[in-house]
């Protein structure tokens, strides 16, 4: 079986489908180029984040290489431990660069000289902090420090001195059990011919954590050979890190190749293990709790790439790695990452409005396509309808009058409305339900048709001839008609058809071409029923002077001949046979009985209990040698019953 659509529905899904089509490409196409362009912005905006994080971390390690780089440029000689009175006004010089230094970058914790001998000056910002850590009074108030240790003694002693006034203050103290010789810092500056930076250790002095960059000045062999050190705490590497921002949800590290940490916002002192000196934090055991910092280490660590994209929880991380090297001995890398969805808000959001755009685009459309579907759907339906009506021979609807701008449906219309009328017209000629049957059968009509069992009734009108030659010939055809109509009418609602009009006279048939297994019964009523729809049609034409329509009827039923009859161009649909002469000739011989109604016994034997009939003896119908049993319908509701009467009259009727 063939699907059937609604062609409204069908139109506005074409409209809206394609429109969709059209509008989800270039959807897809803004979003694609918005996705590539979102992601080109965010490594932009990455790199520049980076860039400008790798350049605060090198401003903020620079000043520990400036000043390694300005004792490296110095002479031994002003590097001598001396109490001459010419070398104290030289070291003085030579210590300023430093303190504005220092003082300039206080992250810088303090820089240092530590000697072969064990010897060592330091300079610091955290006075009252190293004080306190080696035990000296509180009362010194230089920045500067120098520890000696006198080995030619018996016992070998720790001399402290605060340098002021240009000149070195011993300071009385315990003794000490501190040798910088055993310190990182120191091993570290031995080892390294150029500067170098050390991991994250214990500092001796202060007690605190973070780490040095080393560097060997002067001769070592010699007195004016040192190892100059430069403290970066790790409480401040953290608090710059922790101050980074990178994007929305973003974040940066900075660890070596092999990832021991140099700083990261989770790094704290307490995190860190007693064995720090000899084992420095890595990310492995200090990380955040999502991991994401080291799910990029160790993306980047197996990759050449510097920058990468990968997937956590359904969301794009976006990660760069910049190396440190141009500082001085660095091998350390800044690591940063942020979500991909932090750099592309912008274009996210323009992405979001053309989504909406399409969707009230799309919206619009449908309503659009709605509109225009229904401007030709309805028309189309109108028309639809207006055909249903005429193959049910349902023509009270009146032509479609819905006009439309589109030639095709207008044709259309023009081709109903004329079929309208000219159905209209042909069921006047044509017995309605002929053509019902007709167009239920979609068949080519053809001569020819069968043997039924059917109820045939004729009327007639008393004194037609007399009535029909009167001057006023206009309003008896008037007349006429609404006589017509009634009878027609009265027919056609107790399921008869109208066979034909013979002048004043009405042939129907009940039983064909419909089958009705109660036609003598529907016959019956519809002659009760237009007898007393004509005693009123007949007063009103009384009231206005018109003469009385009397209506004589006769009723048989029986087996006869209905189908099409007639020339191959030209028939029409009726019943032949002998049950149709004498229906007519009962409807004859009421004239002479002086009866309204006139039925044979086969009529009576099946109208139904619900008539009553009177006997009018056996009469010789006209053509007939044999004399017929007639009975007379009693229109009245009281009557008659059915009564044989042993008279016997004969007529040529």
């Amino acid at each position: 079986m063939n699907r059937v659509f609604n062609l409204r529905v069908l139109l506005v899904v074409a409209i809206t489908g394609l429109v969709l089509m059209a509008t989800m490409s270039v959807s897809l196409l803004h979003v694609t180029t918005f996705e590539s362009y979102a992601r080109s912005e965010a490594i932009r905006a990455l790199d520049g984040a980076a860039l400008a994080i790798q350049s605060r971390v090198e401003r903020l390690l620079k000043p520990a290489s400036d000043i390694v780089q300005y004792v490296e440029a110095q002479n031994s000689p002003i590097l001598e431990l001396s109490n001459k009175p010419g070398r104290q006004s030289q070291f003085s010089a030579f210590l300023q660069p430093i303190d504005i230094i220092l003082r300039s970058n206080p992250h810088i914790s303090g820089a240092y000289l530590g000697y072969s001998d064990g010897s060592f000056v330091i300079q610091t910002r955290t006075s009252e902090r190293v004080l306190r850590a080696a035990n000296l009074p509180p009362s010194i108030k230089s920045d500067y420090l120098r520890f000696e240790r006198d080995s030619t003694a018996e016992r070998p002693t720790d001399v402290w001195s605060h340098f002021l006034s240009n000149a070195w203050q011993r300071v009385e103290r315990p003794v000490s059990k501190y040798n910088p010789r055993e310190r990182p810092w120191y091993r570290l500056g031995t080892r390294k011919q150029k500067p170098s930076w050390t991991r994250l250790y214990r500092f001796s002095v202060d007690d605190g954590y973070g780490m040095t960059l080393v560097a060997s000045v002067g001769d070592r062999e010699k007195r004016s050979g040192a190892v100059a050190g430069i403290d970066v705490r790790l409480e401040d590497l953290t608090s710059f890190i922790r101050k980074l921002k990178i994007g929305s949800h973003g974040f940066a590290f900075i660890a070596r190749p092999n990832g021991e940490l140099v700083t990261h916002p989770s790094l704290e002192a307490s995190k860190l293990s007693s064995d720090i000196d000899t084992r420095a934090p890595t990310l492995f055991e200090i990380h955040h709790t999502d991991r994401l910092d080291l799910r990029l280490f160790e993306a980047l660590s197996s990759s050449e790439a510097n920058t990468i994209q990968f997937e956590v929880d359904k969301r794009s991380i976006l990660g760069q790695r910049l190396s440190l090297t141009s500082l001085s001995g660095f091998d350390g890398h800044l690591y940063v990452a942020a979500p991909l969805s932090d750099f592309t808000v912008a274009a996210d959001q323009l992405a979001n409005k053309t989504i909406l755009i399409a969707g009230g685009l799309i919206l619009m459309v449908m309503a659009i396509g709605a509109a225009i579907a229904r401007a030709i759907a309805k028309p189309v339906h109108d028309a639809a309808r207006a055909m249903t009506a005429v193959s049910q021979l349902d023509l009270r609807q009146a032509p479609t009058a819905r006009r439309s701008p589109l030639a095709e449906i207008e044709m259309l219309n023009a081709s109903v409305e004329t079929m309208q009328s000219a159905l209209h017209s042909f069921v006047r000629y044509v017995p309605r339900d002929v053509v019902r049957d007709l167009l239920e059968l979609r068949q080519p009509l053809e001569l020819g048709g069968r043997r039924r069992e059917v109820t045939i009734l004729f009327t007639d009108i008393e004194n037609f001839t007399a009535l029909a030659e009167t001057d006023q010939h206009q309003r008896f055809i008037d007349g006429l008609a609404d006589y017509f109509d009634i009878i027609s009418g009265v027919i056609a609602a107790h399921g008869g058809t109208v066979d034909k009009y013979i002048g004043d006279s009405v042939m129907a048939i009940w039983g064909a071409p419909r089958d009705d297994a109660e036609h003598t019964k529907h016959a019956c009523d519809a002659v009760v029923q237009i007898n007393r729809q004509l005693d009123q049609f007949n007063q009103e034409r009384e009231r206005s002077g018109e003469p009385r329509l009397l209506t004589r009827f006769g009723i048989h039923r029986g087996y006869t001949f209905v189908g099409n009859v007639g020339a191959r161009d030209r028939f029409g649909y009726t019943a032949l046979g002998d049950v149709v002469n004498i229906a007519a000739r009962l409807e004859s011989a009421n004239k002479d009985l002086g009866t309204r109604v006139l039925v044979s016994r086969d009529v009576t034997k099946t109208a139904g209990s619900g008539h009553q009939f009177a006997a009018r003896g056996e009469v010789i119908l006209r053509g007939k040698s044999d004399p017929m049993e007639l009975f007379e319908l009693v229109l009245e509701d009281e009557g008659a019953t059915v009564v044989d009467l042993p008279v016997s009259r004969k007529s040529n009727h």
